[in-house]
């Protein structure tokens, strides 16, 4: 009977298992979104997208109107992690709120809810 019992269980479980991955992606997804999408969301994601780079000279930020105030009171702060590089940040109302580009004389970073909703649906 135990045997039976712990049968059943393992097959309730793996017939909800898809339900159960999607269930958590979108608890995921939901969480993301609410917290990138405040006003100073953003800054984390961008210090860390920086100190990723080495040797900049110029660094363009573009966002979303509503997090540019949040992301310009942190332009020193981005100059000590960049070394000193050059930093504007620059409207960008074509960019949903939450997301990023970040440009610099190394290349093109793009990050924020939608990289992350599709970094989590690739490991899912």
């Amino acid at each position: 009977m135990l045997f039976t019992a712990k049968t059943a269980y393992e097959d309730y479980l793996r017939s909800k298992e898809e339900e159960i991955i999607n269930l958590s992606l979108e608890i995921a997804q939901n969480l993301i979104s609410e917290r990138l999408t405040e006003k100073e969301g953003l800054n984390n994601l961008v210090k860390e997208a920086i100190a990723a780079t080495r040797n900049i000279k110029n660094l363009i930020i573009k966002a979303n109107s509503f997090h540019c105030d949040a992301l310009k009171k942190e332009i020193l702060e981005y100059k000590e992690i960049s070394l000193k590089a050059e930093v504007f940040v620059i409207e960008d109302n074509t960019l949903e709120k939450g997301n990023v580009v970040i440009i610099t004389d190394k290349g093109k970073i793009k990050t924020g809810i939608q990289i992350a909703i599709e970094k989590i649906n690739e490991i899912f």
